[in-house]
């Protein structure tokens, strides 16, 4: 044996030893395959470095324990391992799973750097026992570290050994996903001090994902009881259906304000960006929202999200977004349910959106780059109309960006002075992201400007990437729970498209004519000038949509010009103010400063 692995195991045996396992979670029956039995769980302890897991499945084969990123199998960092039959022995590996199910494509290496280690094994006529440690933070690239969150993990096992140490593993009989948290805190299960007196409950209708689409949203309608009164909502909590688990992205719930009597005969319909449904548009007042990580949230003791006799017979909208990566078709019901109390607190609770307002051409990130940042600035005026003398107070913070994200960070300044980040994360991860809270509470004045950095890398695309609310394309935003209610519900930047062409991506006027050569002079001059109507700018980008895609496909992005584009996203003559609030939709006059890229550091704390 290596003296240094010999080392190496020593020191580990030496935390296992003092590490108690004193968590236990019973597995939920198999999603995939057949079990031989009962009795499958996960029981393991921690310390401050270190965990140590043990298995208990239903096999004589091997067993697996992956870190998942959503409760699928792609990119799951496994524990692998069995007791041999031959040397009656514990074989402990740590291995890397990638899977196309769709493509019929699963392969499980081992990682280079080897982080779990055996401490035991054994079997009975029945189950097997694995036993294994390794660091909470291993500083491995192809290691997922195990936090204070809940993690999607999900559980395998054959009822075949492999051939040997290093055989090819490419196939399970038995398959499952569960949620973890391998840090419980007793606080997560106390209730808030005021008296639940109502729920609210709002959940999916049989929503029916279909195959051949791998990005699918819809929405359920759902109308608000009638209510005798004023309540609170002190907390939330979210209904998953646990055999979707791995196909669900995010669920939004927002109040609607101004439906159409066709729209609410509509109870449930798809409603992504492509379907053309117009139901957010109308339903934009936020009211809650689940992402990868949260199950249950409570509001600070001093805030609740108001519910009253005003919204009775009002439209609440479920938005579901489902990944749908292994092309099958499934039913779902996840939904949230709303905590009302009527022992008021002291303050309504908001929801404000920061950042990028542009979907289309003009919110574009070139290929094959290591990072390209963007900034999109929430004007001083829009802050300045909306917020009430004293200003409000952001509590909790959710940095939102797509699978190229990879920093990103929520400016603060007042005039020429800059605050302390309200938000930043240097090692952003799409399937990690979370509401992050904002401890003290920042106050923002009105007149303040709040600036919003994303950072990408696309150095795996060989085309563009353009924003939209699929996973193809890119986002920059954050939201931020607040105190007290404001009429602001989005404040950010939107880039017009002509100002992208000329300035950003410096398309000279010959080649600019014949991108719009399907466009009447008269109409491209004036959309070049930044003068038409909303309905006349909808049509010309629609027609410029696949000579600009084209172009940028087939030029050679050249640093200069990368630097150029990426200049463009951060002058602040650029970008048009958008404010979105009670009062409908305003583009500001905005006169900003010019704000420098910020560095956001990529956060290795403890590596």
């Amino acid at each position: 044996m290596d003296v240094y692995f010999f080392v190496i195991v020593l020191c580990l045996a030496a935390f296992a030893r003092g590490i108690q396992l004193n968590q236990v979670k019973r597995l939920p029956a198999a999603q995939y395959g057949q079990s031989a039995g009962k009795g499958i769980e996960i029981t393991w302890g921690t310390n401050q470095s270190h965990i140590e897991v043990q298995l208990a499945y239903p096999t004589l084969g091997w067993l697996a324990m992956g870190l998942s990123p959503n409760g699928g199998m792609d990119q799951s960092d496994v524990l692998f391992g069995y007791v041999d039959d031959r040397t009656h022995q514990p074989v402990v590996q740590d291995r890397w799973l990638t899977a196309n199910l769709a493509q019929g494509r699963v392969l499980l290496t081992l990682d280079t750097k080897q982080d779990w280690m055996a401490v035991s094994g054994s079997k009975n006529t029945t189950h097997t026992l694995l036993r294994a440690v390794r660091k909470l933070k291993t500083c491995d690239a192809q290691d997922r570290s195990i936090t204070d969150a809940d993690m999607p993990v999900i559980y395998s096992y054959s009822f075949r050994q492999p051939l040997g140490p290093n055989a090819v593993v490419t196939k399970h009989d038995v398959r499952g996903s569960v949620t973890v948290d391998f840090f419980p805190k007793d606080s997560d299960e106390t209730p808030p001090p005021e008296p639940v007196r109502k729920t609210l409950e709002f959940r999916a209708n049989n929503v029916k994902v279909t195959k051949g689409k791998q990005n699918q949203y819809y929405c359920t309608l759902k109308r608000i009881p009638d209510l005798d009164k004023k309540y609170h909502a002190i907390g939330y909590e979210v209904y998953l259906n646990p055999k979707n688990l791995p196909y669900l992205h995010h669920m939004d719930a927002y109040l609607c304000n101004g439906l159409t009597a066709d729209q609410k005969r509509r109870e449930t319909f798809p409603c992504g960006p492509e379907e053309g449904s117009l139901i957010m548009s109308v339903c934009n007042d936020f009211l809650a929202g689940w992402q990868s990580l949260t199950k249950t949230s409570y509001y600070p003791p001093e805030v609740g999200v108001p519910f009253t006799p005003q919204m009775s017979g009002r439209y609440v909208v479920i938005q579901v977004h489902y990944d749908n990566t292994d092309n099958i078709e499934f039913n779902d019901d996840s939904g949230i349910k709303f905590l009302l109390t009527d022992s008021l607190r002291k303050y309504d609770s908001g929801l404000l959106t920061v950042g990028a307002m542009d979907e289309d051409l003009s919110f574009a990130i070139p290929p094959r780059q290591p990072v390209f940042q963007m900034q999109a600035q929430c004007s001083d005026a829009c802050t300045r109309k909306y917020f009430p003398k004293d200003g409000i107070r952001i509590y909790s913070s959710t940095l939102h960006m797509h699978t190229r994200g990879v920093g990103a960070v929520l400016r603060h300044f007042r005039g020429q002075r800059e605050f302390p980040p309200i938000d930043v994360d240097g090692s952003y991860d799409y399937n990690r992201q979370g509401e992050r809270p904002v401890t003290p509470p920042r106050q923002v004045l009105p007149g303040d400007r709040l600036v919003m950095q994303c950072n990408y890398t696309t150095l795996k695309d060989a085309a563009p990437v353009f924003g939209g609310e699929g996973l193809n394309e890119e986002m920059c935003m954050v939201f931020l729970n607040y105190y007290p209610k404001s009429g602001l519900y989005d404040c950010g930047a939107s880039y017009p498209l002509a100002r992208l062409l000329q300035r950003g991506l410096q398309i000279d006027k010959p080649t600019l004519t014949t991108l719009g050569k399907t466009i009447p002079n008269e109409m491209f001059n004036r959309f070049l000038k930044g003068d038409l109507e909303d309905d006349e700018l909808e049509m010309v980008t629609r027609q410029l949509t696949t000579p600009v895609t084209n172009y940028i496909k087939q030029t050679t992005w050249t640093p200069q010009k990368v630097s150029a584009w990426e200049a463009f996203y951060f002058d602040r003559a650029s970008y048009d103010a958008v404010c979105i609030g009670e009062n409908g939709q305003d583009f500001m006059d905005d006169h900003p400063p010019v704000i420098r890229p910020y560095v956001v550091q990529k956060t290795e704390a403890g590596c």
